[in-house]
């Protein structure tokens, strides 16, 4: 768990790189499945007490300079080796969130709340069957809007997506525990990004709001 100070860092990266900030907060997920008798929509809400403790639980205070993966959730794969797992994590976070079970059956099999409908998806099954929404930092960012512009016909989490392009400003209505289980992203046009989960916040202060990752950037 660290300090925001750490996410200053991250968030201001090199202010002269084409550099986007946007911070996810998910409101809930949509499953449309369609039927003989017409389409059947399940909502399901976000619970942020959810995703912060997945988040806690799957993560640990680094002390040194270097990742610990002891207690990442083996029962999914993990991607430090493929360029880093912090989108991993954070949609795992958000998975958790929406009522995932934690279990290898409903993991493997993709089942709700894994979003398979539809043309834009989010999910990862396993190392084979996986989608980069899930995977990587800079598409997870891009996921939510792109539901939203897609239009009514298309499953996937619906959430506001607040951003800060390079030299601007962000501004974020929610205050203190509404940040609780929200997913900032950082992307410039040179590497995937990163992204980090919210998992304390007593006020907009950086030093009152605190934040859970995998992989150092």
């Amino acid at each position: 768990m660290d300090t925001l100070k750490q996410l200053k860092d991250a968030v201001l990266l090199s202010v002269n790189a084409p550099e986007m900030v946007k911070t996810i907060d998910a409101a809930s997920i949509l499953e449309r499945n369609t039927t003989q008798a017409g389409t059947v929509i399940d909502t399901i809400p976000y619970m942020r007490a959810y995703a912060t403790t997945y988040a806690l639980m799957y993560s640990y205070n680094r002390t040194g300079s270097n990742d610990d993966s002891t207690y990442y959730n083996k029962k999914f794969i993990e991607f430090s080796s493929y360029g880093g797992d912090c989108a991993n994590f954070a949609s795992q976070c958000m998975w958790a969130g929406f009522y995932g079970s934690n279990d290898t059956d409903s993991i493997t099999n993709g089942r709700l709340p894994m979003d398979s409908k539809g043309s834009i998806n989010w999910y990862c099954q396993s190392n084979s069957i996986r989608n980069g929404n899930w995977c990587y930092a800079n598409m997870l960012c891009d996921y939510p809007e792109a539901v939203a512009n897609a239009g009514s016909g298309e499953s996937g989490i619906i959430a506001d997506v607040y951003k800060r392009v390079s030299g601007g400003q962000m501004s974020i209505p929610n205050i203190g525990s509404n940040l609780n289980g929200a997913v900032f992203c950082v992307t410039t046009s040179t590497t995937n990004g990163h992204a980090i989960v919210i998992n304390n916040a007593s006020s907009n202060s950086l030093n009152n709001i605190y934040f859970c990752a995998h992989t150092q950037p």
